[in-house]
């Protein structure tokens, strides 16, 4: 894009938007081992994770300890988020669980816990992007741990801007009413309705509860 002889404005809203970051995490891409090079974001499907573990790390950065926080919340066994480096001088994020004499390296971590921690290295990271749109950010947890990932969702949206999609009605019971956008086909075409925006949606949310009123 060039901007070269934009105005300021311009230049700003385009530079806003040119950092957008759109994430699909994959556990089976952040299992994988990385170069020990710096990272400082998140690929989009996660698959540098390791990169920036080890970064952070290495560095000391305070983020860190706000990361590991967040994955405890959804395990409370893990004691600490690693990431060494192997023989081959390669990186590779693990663990340490209580009760455990031996880490669990990322190919032998749940997916849950793994996707816990890509989510939280997307919300609590080194991310500079004004919006954040999210793929199913509760894709690999368990029931009971939906309303940890909308604590942390909400917790993110207070610094940026946070879309996310889901197919599960009863993580919206966890989500603030108005702040819910109901998607569906009209005519062949995708039609995105904004619960405040339409006072019947938002008062069966808020009666009924998002996941009631849904079905």
């Amino acid at each position: 894009v060039r901007i070269e002889n934009e105005s300021d404005l311009a230049r700003q809203v385009i530079q806003s938007i040119s950092k957008w970051r759109f994430y699909h995490l994959s556990p089976e891409s952040m299992r994988r081992a990385n170069q020990t090079i710096p990272a400082r974001q998140l690929d989009d499907d996660g698959a540098n994770l390791s990169s920036l573990v080890h970064t952070l790390i290495s560095e000391g950065d305070p983020l860190m300890e706000t990361i590991e926080e967040n994955v405890k919340s959804f395990s409370a066994n893990v004691e600490k988020i690693l990431a060494p480096v192997s023989d081959s001088g390669q990186t590779y994020v693990a663990v340490r669980e209580r009760g455990l004499r031996q880490r669990i390296p990322a190919w032998a971590m749940s997916s849950g816990t793994l996707f816990s921690l890509g989510l939280a290295a997307v919300f609590f990271g080194p991310e500079t992007a004004d919006l954040i749109a999210l793929e199913e950010p509760d894709a690999y947890a368990h029931a009971h741990l939906l309303e940890s990932i909308a604590e942390m969702l909400q917790a993110a949206a207070e610094r940026r801007q946070v879309i996310c999609t889901t197919h599960r009605p009863h993580f919206l019971d966890y989500l603030p009413p108005d702040s819910i956008t109901v998607v569906q086909k009209v005519n062949g075409a995708t039609e995105c309705i904004r619960a405040k925006d339409r006072k019947r949606y938002l008062k069966a949310i808020k009666e009924l509860g998002a996941s009631k009123a849904w079905y």
